[in-house]
């Protein structure tokens, strides 16, 4: 699967079509499937560009841990996202949860093969999954998700991306940034 290697959206998008087209029909199947088990899916990240990307990293972590992934970003090879990590701020304090893992260049959203989306019931999100009716929710989401052809992940309920991301990640990372 080959990125097209153009600018993001400032921030973030919702927009589909700016996915890569394997995961652009992954995602259009991922909708229809939903809407035909009765379930109203909504797409609400598709890209997002690194700045936006590393606020979100930075997002309720103190600064060594910050300082720690710019380290590891130099180390492979990618100093400019080390940079933007360290100048997005803010760091430190309470803005929220940890919503990723993933620093600036290493999420699949900057490479345009995932989405995060969430269920609608009575067009309110559905965030969670404490309660029973929203962990069976959500467990269709995802089985519709791979059916679909798409990978998730055990710590980020909304996202979905391509196959193989993970293990292919300083590909995708050396194909866009070096």
């Amino acid at each position: 699967m080959k990125f097209e290697n153009k600018p993001l959206p400032g921030g973030s998008s919702r927009s589909i079509d700016l996915l890569v087209p394997e995961i652009r029909d992954a995602a259009k199947k991922h909708l229809s499937l939903c809407s035909e088990n009765g379930i109203v899916l909504l797409i609400y990240c598709t890209v997002r560009d690194e700045w936006e990307q590393a606020r979100l990293f930075r997002q309720n972590r103190p600064l060594p841990l910050i300082e720690a992934k710019a380290v590891s970003l130099r180390k492979k090879g990618f100093p400019r996202l080390a940079e933007i990590l360290m100048e997005v701020g803010p760091q430190g304090g309470d803005y929220g949860p940890r919503v990723t893992k993933a620093g600036p260049g290493e999420s699949a959203h900057q490479h345009a093969v995932a989405y995060d989306c969430v269920p609608l019931r009575f067009g309110k999100p559905v965030w969670g999954a404490s309660r029973p009716e929203d962990a069976k929710l959500w467990k269709k989401v995802q089985t519709l998700g791979v059916k679909a052809g798409l990978e998730i992940l055990s710590w980020e309920r909304p996202h979905f991306e391509v196959k193989g991301f993970n293990q292919n990640l300083l590909e995708y990372m050396r194909e866009r940034y070096e």
